[in-house]
């Protein structure tokens, strides 16, 4: 059992973003997590929405967004709102936890995940369209400044094939050894459920 500090962290950079997060917030809320809930957003959340998540999350930490320079690939996806995506690589910076749970504001947890701050970094659901790859909306990370810091250069100097934070997160070998998770955990739809149980 992991000790010391832990949260589940999600990013909102935009109001659409927000308004899922209180979801998320809530979600994790009802599964009885004992654990700190933060929430990353950027200058887009307009003010009455960081109220709200306020009421929700223990934590709001208010950032410049990260931008992706890959423009162009993001036109092509049809998807420019990626391209602020890599924001959520602040999730490094928390170092005041000792690990964290990243999951994507469109996410909706249906029971307790806590056992997930058992596992290392980084520890990932698996893509449902990609299987070799894993879904970067749901990860395990330990947060530290040196990390942090060599992920922007990497974004900097390499981004990713698509301008996505997914297949940029996949390439990187700062990050170490890639565990996908038990088969129990799937990522359907816009929620994360146990299979079986």
């Amino acid at each position: 059992m992991t000790e010391g500090r832990l949260t589940f962290v999600t990013l909102a950079t935009n109001d659409a973003y927000a308004i899922g997060a209180l979801i998320l917030g809530h979600s994790l809320r009802q599964t009885g997590t004992k654990n700190e809930l933060t929430i990353i957003i950027t200058e887009g959340v307009p003010h009455n929405f960081r109220e709200l998540l306020r009421g929700v999350f223990d934590n709001v930490v208010v950032v410049k967004p990260l931008q992706n320079l890959n423009t162009r690939n993001l036109s092509l996806l049809r998807r420019p709102e990626l391209g602020i995506t890599y924001s959520k690589l602040y999730c490094w910076k928390l170092i005041e936890f000792t690990k964290g749970v990243f999951l994507d504001a469109d996410t909706i947890v249906l029971q307790n995940i806590d056992d997930l701050f058992d596992r290392e970094e980084l520890s990932a659901a698996p893509d449902a369209s990609w299987p070799d790859i894993f879904n970067s909306g749901v990860f395990v990370f330990r947060p530290s400044l040196k990390t942090f810091a060599e992920l922007c250069e990497l974004a900097k100097t390499k981004g990713s094939f698509d301008g996505g934070d997914q297949h940029f997160c996949k390439k990187s070998s700062i990050l170490g050894s890639l565990v996908i998770f038990h088969p129990l955990y799937s990522k359907v739809g816009f929620s994360l459920a146990a299979d079986g149980e």
